[in-house]
């Protein structure tokens, strides 16, 4: 059992844990779509078509770094939600072409990895946070 000190600096560490998990997979995310873009797999779509993939790569860091940036208020939420974004996304790429799910699955196993680590972090964060509450109501 914490007293309340050593259980909210615990809450703030797994929260922070949490956070981090959050922003690390958004910005890899960010500099892995960067790097195919310039790799010349765009290069006979053309500029917009760079400029397109960019923007949405962009998007989607800025979602990953809103959902870190509220993870203090509601962790576990915002992990869920990180996970929904990051497989929501892999689906989507799958619509178009199928074999995508199975290209980089170490990455998106590791991804998914940090993710659940980020989740159970935030998870832990919230049953410190409640039991403090019960103990020093």
């Amino acid at each position: 059992m914490f007293d309340r000190v050593s259980g909210e600096e615990a809450a703030r560490s797994r929260i922070k844990s949490a956070r981090l998990w959050l922003l690390g997979v958004g910005a890899l995310m960010f500099i892995v779509d960067v790097a195919f873009i310039y790799s010349g797999s765009f290069d006979d779509l053309g500029p917009e078509a760079r400029t397109f993939g960019l923007i949405v790569s962009g998007v989607v860091f800025v979602i990953f770094a809103t959902l870190a940036l509220f993870v203090p208020k509601k962790p576990r939420l915002c992990l869920i939600l990180g996970l929904v974004v990051f497989w929501g996304i892999q689906l989507f790429n799958a619509i178009d072409d199928p074999t995508s799910l199975f290209n980089g699955i170490i990455v998106k196993i590791l991804f998914t990895g940090a993710l659940v680590k980020g989740l159970s972090a935030a998870s832990e964060a919230e049953t410190i946070l409640a039991d403090l509450e019960k103990t020093f109501e």
